[in-house]
This record gives structure tokens, C-alpha cells and sequence, in this order.
């Protein structure tokens, strides 16, 4: 009853804390000219709001890892089960490329086609899109996804792109799910969930740091846009910056406990609710059309949520209290195997 209790205190907090880190604001903000007046404001490392943040930042961490040890480990689904899970995950991210490419954008609404290569790009992405969708060639598709994500960082902005960096872990983990090539499908094969749940959290603490912590203005012009600031409806005096600097923190929290593996469930159902809550704040205020757009747009993270609400963490790539990474480890038991198969000089 006790552990129930702090788990349920735990996890409504930090849904409600999680709303405020909701929507992708570039979809729905036109970027600013740093020369322009008004919102030129940036966090100082030594205020008072960012040091409460920090260490707001680091006890939701350290709570996290506390109840990943406290709380019962869940089983797996069974392998046809997860043969299932898997294929819907092909098609969701499908959906999303393919709508991408109608639309006339690649990998993200902001990132338009505008010459001959990213029409290309666009291309690419539509038959990617068709192969995941009919599952059809997926080992394939999952390279050409890798080199799409490589064109787009050559086509715009490169630190920018790293907002998307779950997209190389979208590749991955459709890799190594249809990789059959034996044994190396048997050591690798147990990095896919693992690798895909990595690569989201780096996504998410990129996403903090652009768009919230480092870069404030654009979430502001965002609020200004839309009244999302729930605690100014409460009846608190916490101004647009605050707002945005609290919800940076709680992005990159979300972010590091899924790097770390911790409360991998809990944390994933934090994701969702924000998504769902997102898309009725948007129907609410009669933003249809942005609705679709984050609903579309997320489609790679509501599958990359149903594989690790299903499937858990992995056991591979998690924090052991006290020890870190076992990469160590794994990089050891890889040696061995292969040692095993010594190499033959070809005539």
C-alpha cells in the first residue's frame, strides 16, 4: 500500500507537469529573426528558476531509479505477439512518411521540398513509406530510412536534424527485428527495443534544450498563439519563459529516464497522456488542422510507445544503480561469441 501510494503521487505529478512539454513548436511557429525586438530573453545558468530546475531534475531522477527497484518486473509479450506489435509498428511510422511526402515535406512539417535533391528525398521517403506500410522489403526500407535522415542533415540545418535523431533508432530497431542473418540476428536481436527507447530519450533532451531551454522564443511565440499556460489560469503570476523553462526540464527529465531505462512504462504512459492531451487542447480551441498535423507527425512516437509499453525497457542499454552501463559486459560476451568463429583467410 505504501509503494502504491507514492507511485500514484509520483506519476500524477509528473503528468501534470508533463503537459506543458506537448507540442513540436516548430510545426506551428515561423522561425525569428535574431535581429527582431521583443523576444530576445535567455535563461542564466545562476537564477533562481534554473537552479530550482536542476534540482527538480535530479530527484524526479533519482525517484525514477528508486521505483524501477522497487517496482515488480513485467514480462514480455510472447514472441508472435511482438511479431504483431512490430508490424503495426512498421505501418504507423509508415503512415506518417507517406503523409509526409503528400504533404510535400521530409522527416517534418518544417523541413519543405524546395529543389531537385529533396524532391528526391521525398521520393525516397514515399517508397520507405510504401515498403513499411505493405511490409514488404523492410530490411531495405529500414537502410534507405538511415540514408534519408543522412540527406536531410546535408539538405538543412545539421544541429537542427539532431531534433529528429529518433528516427535513427526507428531504422534500428525495424533493422534488427527483420535482420535474419544468423548468429549475429541472436546478439543483436535483443538491442532493438533497447536502442529504439535510447534513441527517443536523446531525441527528447535534444528537443528540451532547441527548442525550450536554449532557445525560448519560438515556445513563447507559440503560448502567444495559443493559451496553453495553465498555470497563468490557475491564478499564479509564472510568466511565458517560466513556463517554457519548466517545461524544457520536464522534457529533458522524460528524456534521461528513458535513456537510463528506468520506469521505462510509467514514463511512456506519461508520453501518451500529453500526446492525447494535446490533441484536445487543439480540438478544443478549434486547431483541427494543427491537431491532424501533431497527431500525423507523432505517429513514429505513439508506435515507438506501444513497442515499449509492451515490451519494456529491453534488457540491454539500462542503468544498474551503483554500476552504470554494462557495456562493458556486452561487449565481452560479444568477443567470446565471436571468438568462436574464427575467420579463415580466402585464398
Amino acid at each position: 500500500m505504501f509503494k502504491a501510494r507514492y507511485l500514484c503521487l509520483f506519476v500524477s505529478l509528473y503528468c501534470l507537469l508533463s503537459e506543458s512539454a506537448a507540442a513540436h513548436v516548430k510545426w506551428f511557429t515561423e522561425p525569428l529573426d535574431s535581429t527582431e525586438g521583443g523576444l530576445n530573453f535567455h535563461y542564466s545558468v545562476n537564477s533562481k528558476e534554473v537552479l530550482i530546475g536542476v534540482a527538480i531534475l535530479i530527484v524526479v531522477v533519482s525517484v525514477s531509479i528508486f521505483l524501477d527497484k522497487k517496482l515488480p518486473s513485467v514480462k514480455p509479450l510472447e514472441r508472435k505477439w511482438q511479431s504483431y506489435i512490430n508490424f503495426l509498428f512498421n505501418v504507423l511510422v509508415g503512415i506518417s512518411l507517406f503523409c509526409a511526402s503528400y504533404s510535400g515535406h521530409v522527416i517534418a512539417p518544417h523541413y519543405k521540398v524546395f529543389n531537385d535533391f529533396t524532391m528526391f528525398l521525398q521520393i525516397m521517403q514515399a517508397v520507405i513509406a510504401v515498403c513499411f506500410i505493405l511490409n514488404i522489403y523492410v530490411v531495405f526500407a529500414s537502410v534507405l530510412l538511415i540514408a534519408l535522415f543522412m540527406g536531410t542533415l546535408i539538405s538543412f540545418d545539421f544541429i537542427e536534424l539532431l531534433d529528429y535523431i529518433n528516427v535513427l533508432g526507428v531504422s534500428l530497431f525495424v533493422f534488427l527485428n527483420n535482420f535474419n542473418t544468423k548468429p549475429y540476428r541472436r546478439i543483436f536481436l535483443p538491442y532493438a527495443t533497447p536502442l529504439l527507447r535510447v534513441f527517443t530519450g536523446v531525441g527528447l533532451v535534444v528537443l528540451a534544450f532547441s527548442e525550450k531551454l536554449l532557445n525560448p522564443e519560438l515556445a513563447v511565440q507559440f503560448l502567444e498563439k495559443n493559451p496553453w499556460n495553465f498555470m497563468q489560469m490557475l491564478g499564479f503570476d509564472y510568466s511565458d519563459y517560466l513556463f517554457v523553462l519548466s517545461a524544457g526540464f520536464v522534457e529533458l527529465a522524460i528524456g534521461i529516464v528513458f535513456i537510463l531505462g528506468t520506469v521505462v512504462r510509467i514514463n511512456t504512459l506519461v508520453i501518451v497522456s500529453v500526446m492525447i492531451t494535446t490533441n484536445i487542447v487543439f480540438v478544443v480551441y478549434g486547431n483541427y488542422k494543427d491537431g491532424l498535423t501533431e497527431i500525423i507527425g507523432h505517429l513514429p512516437i505513439i508506435a515507438t510507445a506501444i513497442v515499449l509499453l509492451t515490451q519494456g525497457a529491453g534488457r540491454r542499454l539500462v542503468i544498474y544503480p551503483y554500476n552504470g552501463f554494462d557495456i562493458a559486459g556486452y561487449v565481452s560476451k560479444m568477443v567470446r561469441i565471436a571468438s568462436r568463429r574464427p575467420l579463415v583467410a580466402s585464398d
